[in-house]
């Protein structure tokens, strides 16, 4: 793949030529410092450019177009990546080679029309369109239990430290009747002048007509650089672990333990805990898949991730309520293990293998090779290569030094009556 970054000042524009895959993928990425306040309005309004436009003004007229252009796939992501709010837009389009001359710039004026021409009457948006799609976020927000265990993470995350970033919602129930169409649309008309703005095309393109068409097209003429650190820094630590046990309607108990990093180093959050995570809470050779699950059968499965953004090591778990302690203890005598240095050598081979393993797969698939160089942008991360490179040369020692800067902070359970039935008998 062949990767080239333009800065066209009030975005970036990023090409990746390839001829491995028969379709062109295009991700569009706004960028801003997370505001809890703001994030049920950014919730709603993906959905509203994506309901319709002015030129097809329902989602019905909107689909048939998107079929009449060879089946375009038009999507979107919202996430909080640290610090930030990130909101992407991604179309999924047959390279023209394979359909018809200048349908690359047409699929790329649909995107555009749905970008900047959205459904507008007097300064606000049309209000039939908002009240279907404020219907679709309120039934979305109240679905939140749906996955229970989705469900632990956001409340464990709420009790470690209800004023961080980390607590956010992806929105509120209250918040939703409180925005309007005006509201709406003043919040769209901010997005575009005040976010950072990175946009991605990746297949076998021509990079000077794409570059061309951007340029042209893409109507963003703004200037802004925010400079907040996306990476959140935890200040304070927990002198006692805090736990919180919930009852909610579901059968397995669920088992949310977050842990904060504290001070990491660069090389450390991108090469060592990813190391570290897989060892402690990955695959079948991980120490509590091995300990917590098969030798004291406590769990019906465990497993642990690492969140670079939010210095953060979540281990979540399916139990019995009555397992919560002793399950709690475990894990915590294999995190002091990994302190003592008790790691081997093929627990490490493992781990840097299934890592690379990973890399590996990256350039295979259109969309994780686009989200990839996203995540390099966002996360400043080094190149596929170098990460290898660097992911081979961890070492015990820096799993030592690593584990000491690990704090166990908060653990949540939510429970059931179907549970503690089970537990009886």
């Amino acid at each position: 793949m062949k990767y080239q970054r333009y800065d066209l000042n009030s975005y970036n524009l990023h090409l990746i030529k390839t001829t491995k895959f028969k379709t062109v993928s295009v991700l569009i990425s706004f960028k801003r410092p997370i505001i809890k306040e703001e994030t049920t309005i950014r919730s709603m309004l993906p959905l509203m450019l994506l309901n319709s436009t002015k030129e097809f003004p329902s989602t019905r007229l909107l689909n048939i177009e998107a079929e009449r252009q060879y089946g375009l796939n038009l999507s979107y992501n919202q996430r909080r990546l640290g610090n930030y709010n990130v909101l992407t837009f991604s179309l999924n389009m047959i390279n023209e080679k394979w359909t018809e001359k200048g349908m690359f710039e047409k699929n790329l004026a649909f995107l555009f029309d749905v970008l900047f021409n959205p459904n507008i009457n007097n300064d606000e948006f049309d209000s039939k369109s908002f009240n279907i799609v404020q219907n679709i976020l309120y039934s979305k927000l109240q679905s939140i239990k749906d996955d229970i265990s989705k469900y632990g993470i956001v409340r464990m995350l709420e009790e470690m430290d209800e004023k961080s970033p980390i607590s956010y919602r992806v929105g509120y129930l209250d918040d939703v009747i409180k925005i309007d169409e005006k509201k709406l649309y003043n919040y769209y008309t901010n997005m575009i002048k005040s976010d950072d703005i990175d946009v991605l095309v990746l297949g076998d393109i021509d990079p000077i007509q794409t570059k061309r068409i951007f340029k042209k097209a893409f109507l963003i003429n703004t200037i802004k650089r925010n400079k907040s650190d996306i990476i959140i820094e935890h200040t304070k630590l927990r002198r006692k672990l805090k736990k919180v046990i919930e009852k909610e309607s579901i059968k397995q108990a669920k088992l949310t333990v977050g842990f904060k990093t504290m001070k990491l180093s660069e090389y450390e959050r991108k090469y060592v805990m990813p190391i570290y995570s897989r060892i402690l809470g990955g695959p079948s050779y991980s120490k509590l898949f091995r300990t917590v699950r098969e030798k004291n059968s406590l769990a019906y499965y465990i497993a642990c991730n690492y969140s670079m953004p939010d210095n953060l090591l979540l281990v979540y778990s399916g139990i019995n309520k009555e397992n919560f302690d002793p399950t709690l203890q475990l894990i915590k005598k294999e995190v002091q293990n990994m302190n003592k240095g008790n790691i081997t050598e093929e627990e490490i081979d493992n781990a840097k293998k299934d890592v690379i393993s990973l890399y590996d797969t990256i350039e295979d698939n259109a969309s994780q090779s686009i989200n990839y160089y996203l995540s390099k942008e966002l996360l400043e991360l080094d190149d596929l290569k170098t990460r290898k490179k660097l992911i081979k040369e961890v070492t015990i020692d820096d799993l030592k030094k690593v584990s000491k800067k690990i704090k166990i902070d908060t653990a949540h359970l939510l429970y059931g009556d179907d549970n503690d039935e089970k537990n009886k008998d």
